[in-house]
């Protein structure tokens, strides 16, 4: 399913790791613009009320996080 997703989006990596409940898959997106796309194509389409609210406060920490002022310093060594 996590193939198909990154086929339909067309960006992201899968990965997974062992865990003693069993392999947990994993599809991960760090490219800002590609978050942003992702925020657009689930944007009213979460039924869940749980899910939704979920989304909205992911949503908002995106959102400022990426509209602080913040410096981004690279760590060297």
């Amino acid at each position: 399913m996590l193939v198909r997703i990154r086929d339909h989006f067309g960006f992201g990596g899968i990965s997974y790791t062992d865990q003693p409940t069993g392999r947990v898959w994993k599809w991960a997106v760090c490219n800002r613009h590609d978050l942003k796309r992702i925020i657009a194509f689930l944007e009213g389409r979460i039924r869940s009320k749980k899910k939704r609210r979920e989304f909205e406060r992911w949503k908002y920490v995106f959102r400022s996080y990426f509209n602080s002022t913040r410096e981004y310093v690279r760590k060297v060594g």
